[in-house]
């Protein structure tokens, strides 16, 4: 595996000159000892550096010294959202950073509804979900080939990044050791479920968060705690915190509770230096 050491500083530049096109593209945070692995998806039109930005600011790292951070990079991709007035120019078939295309107009979901009925005002490219989905259960893989056992895997995802998060609760290949769901929620579910049912449920029993701001503005309250309530009755092991007056994103109080989750799977060792990596060619 090829790397190269960069100080933090240049992390974006150099992150940035690199191919958009590749679901393969990793930005990583690695510790000289790696017990444990944190991949944190970005949310849409965003990328990797967003993520690593947020762990270093809040100093998960230090905090989590023997852990290693993964931060996958979705393709540029078409994407036709349309978010109202919060942006309305945003989507509308722009190219972005894309996990999957997400097809749905505010006005139609900023209200409560039914998750039948939302399923027929939401649409999600299934193909290029499945693809995400494959390629983050490819980075699982590769890291369990590196001596990390599943049940010290965990996946953390806000927005989209969380979307890609709940989906990978059904249908990840491998036991993990937790799921962190921020602002996101589950699309397409009825696949998903069904899915999960041929796995035999495999992480129902995967300790699991959701955190929601109530006063979201892209992803509504009601659809996280709404699915929250879907994973409640198919009695995964899930835990939903609401954030009263926060709109779409991570707060302090948020970063505490996930610290605390973490530490609850974790336990972390003794801190290590850190030092940041960006590998060229992670997945073989």
């Amino acid at each position: 595996m090829k790397k190269n050491n960069i100080k933090n500083n240049g992390l974006k530049s150099l992150f940035n000159s690199l191919s958009s096109t590749s679901l393969d593209e990793l930005l990583i945070l690695e510790p000289e000892q790696k017990p444990a692995t944190i991949i944190f998806p970005h949310g849409l039109g965003t990328d990797a550096t967003s993520r690593q930005e947020i762990v270093i600011e809040n100093e998960l790292h230090k905090k989590f010294p023997n852990v290693k951070f993964i931060f996958p990079q979705a393709p540029v991709r078409k994407v036709n959202i349309n978010a109202g007035y919060v942006a309305p120019d945003f989507g509308k078939g722009q190219e972005m950073n894309s996990w999957f295309d997400i097809q749905w107009k505010w006005e139609e979901i900023k209200e409560p509804l039914e998750l039948n009925d939302f399923e027929k005002v939401a649409k999600f490219n299934d193909e290029e979900l499945k693809q995400s989905i494959r390629q983050i259960n490819k980075i699982i893989r590769q890291e369990i080939k590196k001596g990390v056992s599943a049940d010290r895997i965990i996946l953390m995802g806000f927005s989209q990044g969380g979307a890609l998060t709940a989906s990978m609760i059904l249908a990840s290949k491998y036991k993990l050791g937790g799921f962190i769901v921020l602002a996101g929620w589950l699309p397409n579910q009825k696949q998903l479920f069904k899915k999960a049912e041929k796995n035999n449920h495999l992480n129902q029993e995967t300790p699991t968060l959701f955190c929601h701001g109530s006063q979201d503005e892209w992803v509504p309250y009601w659809l996280g705690k709404k699915h929250y309530e879907l994973f409640k009755k198919w009695e995964y092991s899930v835990e939903f915190i609401t954030y009263d007056s926060l709109n779409h994103q991570i707060s302090t109080e948020q970063i505490k509770k996930v610290k605390q989750f973490l530490e609850n799977i974790l336990n972390p060792q003794t801190q290590l230096e850190t030092k940041i990596v960006l590998p060229i060619d992670q997945i073989s």
